[in-house]
């Protein structure tokens, strides 16, 4: 009720307000990432709740779209999780963007995520010291760039 009231006064439009969410949550996720090398749970929840509230102004299709998405990065990227390659921390954060996507948008963003994946990690084993000082990359600095380029193109 208090986000309707909000955004009802605001001149966001709903979908406005989800892309930027989204965007800041992803940025603080990045932010996390590099300086931690984890994305923390209470960042991934109130993700959730966003994407959750953002969600319910399209009623029950809105729902429906925001579980499929998020549902569909977690079947998706089980395996990859499964296989060592990514982290747990990371495939909540593209759940949580799953969510905000919906089934139809994450699939097309998840694309741009890996090639974003593949351009980062490259920078990182490529830099000097990437081994010496954190080994690892930070993904959500790809999570963060693959969904900015989908959205611009998609603008």
């Amino acid at each position: 009720m208090l986000l309707e009231m909000l955004l009802e006064r605001s001149p966001l439009s709903p979908a406005a307000a989800s892309t930027l969410s989204l965007l800041v949550l992803l940025v603080l996720a990045a932010g996390f990432d590099i300086a931690q090398r984890r994305v923390p749970n209470s960042l991934i929840i109130g993700g959730l709740i966003v994407a959750l509230s953002l969600a319910a102004f399209s009623g029950w299709s809105g729902l429906g779209r925001m579980a499929l998405g998020s549902a569909a990065a977690l079947v998706v990227l089980l395996p990859v999780y499964a296989s060592g390659m990514m982290g747990a921390g990371d495939i909540k954060l593209i759940s949580v963007v799953g969510g905000f996507l919906g089934l139809h948008h994450f699939l097309f963003a998840l694309l741009c995520i890996f090639i974003a994946g593949g351009l980062v990690s490259a920078f990182y084993f490529w830099r000097p010291k990437a081994n010496a000082t954190n080994s690892g990359v930070p993904y959500a600095v790809a999570v963060l760039g693959g969904v900015a380029a989908y959205l611009s193109v998609l603008s």
